[in-house]
């Protein structure tokens, strides 16, 4: 895959875990995708199979950027009281999409459950 396929897979993925979160799962139609990346469905199928591939990748980013978050938080905040300021913050930072789309991990699953 070329350089320039990879940079639509990428921005694909994105997109589609802004819709994810704001549609939900079953809501998302490869017709929001297509629209919300700005390409035409033959495109997306070039760089996923179905919908549950593009569900994957969606969940292994979001898996990978908790991750991330929690080793940076780890090394950078040796205090637990800390950690619990830094995750109030980011919860805080987040209000407005929590109060209107909910949790991002926690609405996916409970909708793939």
């Amino acid at each position: 895959m070329g350089s320039k396929a990879v940079v639509i897979r990428q921005r694909i993925i994105e997109k589609v875990d802004e819709l994810f979160y704001q549609l939900g799962y079953e809501n998302t139609s490869f017709s929001d995708i297509a629209k919300a990346v700005n390409i035409s469905r033959g495109n997306f199928y070039y760089h996923f199979k179905s919908k549950d591939d593009i569900l994957n990748e969606v969940i292994n980013i979001r898996l990978q950027s908790i991750r991330d978050m929690l080793n940076e938080w780890e090394q950078t905040t040796p205090d637990s009281r800390l950690l619990i300021h830094r995750y109030i913050d980011l919860i805080t930072h987040n209000r407005n999409n929590i109060q209107q789309y909910a949790c991002p991990v926690g609405t996916l699953c409970s909708e793939l459950s």
